[in-house]
């Protein structure tokens, strides 16, 4: 098969990372800090987050810490209420949600950003609860040798 520069799928990235979280302590968010000589990007995310009796609407986001400041890279659109366990789904091309119903919130996350050895990936929640629960999440990003690091 013949390498064609313009393929839209065409990529430097040489290889991906999944990282599992089985459980976050409660009324934490997500964390984790990429520790790698490289830079990367996030190609998919996806946790379950159960929200205790206490009566708040959360509204969760998703994206990168660097000294202490956080950047969203997107945000669901709908708040979650207590009392209830929704799968969230971070990735580019995301659809917007505009009403609810189901047990799934979307992010759409950027298709231009990167992250550094230094950055956490993490989430934001908003009105985050002592009860509240992040589980079973999971991030797959890509990333290449960074001329920072080499």
């Amino acid at each position: 098969m013949s390498s064609n520069s313009n393929h839209p799928y065409q990529s430097n990235i040489n290889a991906i990372r999944k990282v599992y979280t089985a459980t976050v302590t409660a009324g934490s968010n997500y964390s984790d800090q990429p520790l790698i000589q490289a830079k990367g990007k996030i190609v998919y995310a996806t946790f379950l987050f159960t929200t205790d009796a206490n009566a708040a609407n959360r509204l969760v986001q998703f994206g990168v810490e660097n000294a202490g400041t956080f950047f969203p890279l997107g945000s669901a659109k709908l708040y979650q209420t207590a009392n209830i366990t929704m799968r969230y789904f971070c990735f580019p091309g995301a659809p917007v949600e505009i009403t609810g119903g189901d047990l799934i919130r979307y992010i759409p996350l950027p298709d231009t950003y990167s992250y550094y050895r230094e950055d956490f990936i993490q989430t934001a929640i908003t009105n985050i609860q002592v009860g509240d629960q992040l589980t079973a999440c999971y991030v797959w990003s890509e990333y290449q040798p960074s001329p920072k690091y080499v």
